[in-house]
């Protein structure tokens, strides 16, 4: 349902995330342990506070990051929740200003550099990070010339 949610906007995306929460919240009432449960909500959550503003996206926002770090109370190794967390939390940043964007960006850069430190190959981190953690160009070896081949050139005989 938060998949189609995503999809949708207005009213209907609204009902479909709710009806997404509502499962959610079943499924962990069922099994209280399903880490995967928290970590899909809080990326439903964050993926409807995208498409909010104000203090709406904010309150979403919050909400998202509550259920990343219960998923991680679980599986304290679920490095994608780190890295979604921190993904979330740079969106965002984007959308705030002076101080208070700043320490959004910085608490990304903690949680990528977290997600990196579980899975150090983790290409998602970096290259969605901060730019000083992704990777930089190689210099690629000097390119052997290509031998060009002669251009045909019109037959002097007629068709």
């Amino acid at each position: 349902m938060a998949a189609q949610a995503k999809v949708k906007s207005g009213a209907e995306a609204d009902t479909l995330f709710a009806q997404a929460y509502a499962k959610y919240d079943a499924a962990l009432k069922l099994k209280p342990d399903m880490h995967e449960a928290l970590y899909n909500w809080a990326n439903a959550l964050a993926d409807q506070a995208k498409v909010k503003s104000g203090a709406e996206a904010d309150t979403l926002f919050a909400q998202a990051y509550a259920k990343y770090d219960a998923a991680l109370k679980l599986k304290p190794d679920m490095h994608e929740a780190l890295n979604n967390w921190a993904t979330t939390l740079a969106a965002q940043a984007k959308v705030k200003s002076g101080a208070e964007a700043d320490t959004l960006f910085a608490q990304a850069y903690a949680k990528y550099d977290a997600a990196l430190k579980l899975k150090p190959d983790m290409h998602e981190a970096s290259t969605t990070g901060p730019p000083h953690w992704r990777p930089r160009p190689r210099s690629s070896p000097a390119r052997k010339p290509t031998r060009s081949l002669p251009r045909p050139t019109p037959s002097t005989t007629p068709p």
